[in-house]
């Protein structure tokens, strides 16, 4: 017989606990086991562990009862299956089992410890309902964006077609205002038409699978700088390059990223007399954290939630020009691949982009 103590020492537990012999007979239940499924413990003791399973389960829970002996050790019950409780008002619930071996008096039993799960599963139906609307949300959004996109793009294009046709036969015709009327249209037009082929690129990223191979950072970085390096703006920049390495990444999306941190920094940094643009790496735990930092004019702290919404801005329109959806599309590639993107910055100070890539290939 199981000695008393160890009757008290089930009590103080906070689980349901049942002491089952090898013909699967309940030896003894703590006082949890009364409250779980509404039994008097006389009413357990002696019968089958069954009788605290759902009936339709109960055939296939001997076979395993059964099989718990043929390689008896600690662990849980049911290893990624939803497992099922039945109380004595023949309600069923979720619960949780943990299986130890008890050897007393050469006979081995077997420890149930029993935890109603019901609150945990209600809220994982309720993060479950959550992401599947939020899918849903993006799907319609990306729907959305690349429907208004397409349907922009016709009578956008007849507008910058004719602005341009009138600004390069007419232009002379007009009148001081006329001229700057005009102006004003053929950039608003330009602007609208940056903006939407900004909006398809973000709907397209979101829908391309990434094609991952071996991504020598070194090059991209320095096949971009010798793009902006045709600029005059950039003559006078002190790129400061560490050491790159190879990563497992999607090559365009990548290049994609690098050179919007990049053309920010240019832009942001090339009011200063002796720009500078770092681009650094090192290795934190499981991941490649690079970044991008440059002396420009920075940005006011408390909004660096802000950097990678869709179209915000936190600089002028009339100073710097943008879309206000690079980062956004940043932000967007960088998780996809698995890893972060954040900014810190300094209002003239500068400012300084990470991202992180994980340091697999996977």
């Amino acid at each position: 017989m199981i000695k008393e103590d160890f009757k008290i020492f089930l009590d103080s537990a906070p689980d349901a606990m049942v002491i089952i012999n090898k013909n699967g007979e309940i030896e003894i239940a703590n006082r949890q086991t009364e409250n779980l499924f509404g039994y008097d413990l006389d009413e357990l003791i002696g019968e089958k562990v069954e009788k605290l399973v759902p009936a339709e389960y109960r055939d296939k829970h001997i076979q395993h009862r059964t099989g718990f002996y043929d390689d008896i050790k600690t662990r849980p019950m049911g290893a990624g299956l939803d497992l099922y409780g039945a109380r004595k008002d023949g309600s069923k619930f979720p619960v949780e089992i943990s299986l130890s071996p008890v050897k007393m008096k050469d006979e081995v039993f077997v420890a149930a410890a029993i935890r109603d799960i019901t609150e945990r599963k209600k809220t994982e139906y309720a993060l479950h309902a959550l992401n599947r609307q939020l899918e849903e949300s993006n799907k319609e959004l990306e729907s959305f964006s690349y429907s208004v996109s397409h349907d922009l793009r016709a009578p956008l294009r007849h507008i910058i077609g004719f602005s341009n046709k009138i600004m390069s036969t007419q232009f002379d015709k007009f009148d001081d205002n006329g001229k700057r009327i005009m102006k004003k249209i053929t950039d608003a037009g330009s602007k609208l038409n940056s903006l939407i082929d900004e909006l398809l690129k973000f709907t397209r990223i979101g829908n391309t699978e990434l094609t991952r191979r071996k991504v020598n950072i070194n090059n991209i970085v320095n096949e971009i700088i010798t793009d902006l390096s045709q600029s005059e703006t950039t003559q006078s920049i002190d790129w400061q390059i560490e050491t790159l390495p190879e990563v497992y990444a999607d090559p365009n999306q990548i290049n994609h990223v690098l050179q919007n941190l990049l053309y920010n920094a240019v832009k942001y940094s090339s009011i200063r007399e002796n720009p500078v643009i770092k681009v650094k790496h090192e290795i934190l735990d499981d991941e490649h954290v690079f970044s991008v930092m440059d002396n420009g004019i920075g940005f006011n702290n408390e909004y660096k939630e802000k950097l990678f919404g869709m179209f915000n801005r936190l600089h002028n329109e009339s100073q710097f020009e943008g879309t206000g959806i690079g980062l956004a599309i940043v932000k967007r590639i960088i998780l996809k691949h698995g890893g972060r993107v954040w900014g810190e910055g300094e209002l003239d100070k500068g400012a300084s982009f990470y991202f992180t890539l994980p340091k697999n290939n996977v």
